[in-house]
């Protein structure tokens, strides 16, 4: 039987590898609720591409979105961010390094394999924090509480989009990508994405 978090014998790194294997299965849920990831954006301190943790940048978030919410007025970005865990069983630990992320994201989620009880689920939605359950790899994932919409102060926001390759103009407040290139056809995704609706091609 694999070795799991609560018996201590598990270290870090190989608990972060077991956590990264439900990071491409998260992307798409994301990405099947309007936000972009990254796909094919290339960055420029990495070469890596995908907003996830382990690409390098000085983002520490497990795997992270952006979704434009704004008009052909005014641009309004949302952001997504998603705690990803590999356990039997939900830790406050767990929830408390999630909670953190209300400090620059809109949406916030703890992601697990573990079960809710009602106690957990109760606390969850008291305090506004999303839950992901991961099953497997190519499992879908379900989201048993949803996230509150959270306000975090606009200078850690902005830092953290920084992260993302992603800068607010200071004149216009027009969002756009910096320092990326773009592999196929992404760059055409990520406008229409980040853009919002009247951006996609009209049939």
């Amino acid at each position: 039987m694999r070795k799991g978090y609560c018996d201590g014998q598990i270290s870090q790194t190989e608990r972060a590898m077991t956590e990264k294997r439900y990071y491409e299965a998260i992307r798409k849920w994301l990405e099947q609720r309007g936000y972009f990831c990254g796909d094919g954006m290339i960055g420029p301190d990495t070469g890596k591409e995908h907003y996830y943790q382990d690409r390098g940048s000085s983002m520490r978030v497990d795997v992270a979105g952006v979704k434009n919410l704004g008009t052909r007025q005014a641009d309004s970005i949302e952001v997504a961010c998603v705690e990803v865990k590999d356990s039997a069983s939900v830790r406050f630990s767990d929830v408390a390094q999630a909670y953190g992320y209300t400090a620059v994201a809109n949406r916030v989620y703890l992601a697990n394999r573990a079960d809710l009880d009602t106690y957990w689920e109760r606390f969850l939605s008291r305090i506004g924090l999303g839950y992901l359950q991961v099953q497997g790899i190519k499992e879908p994932v379900t989201e048993k509480v949803p996230s509150a919409y959270f306000k975090p102060d606009e200078a850690s926001n902005l830092e953290f989009l920084r992260s993302l390759w992603i800068v607010k103009c200071a004149y216009c407040g027009v969002y756009f990508p910096i320092g990326v290139t773009w592999k196929g056809e992404s760059k055409q995704l990520h406008e229409a994405q980040t853009k919002g609706p009247d951006s996609y091609p009209q049939s």
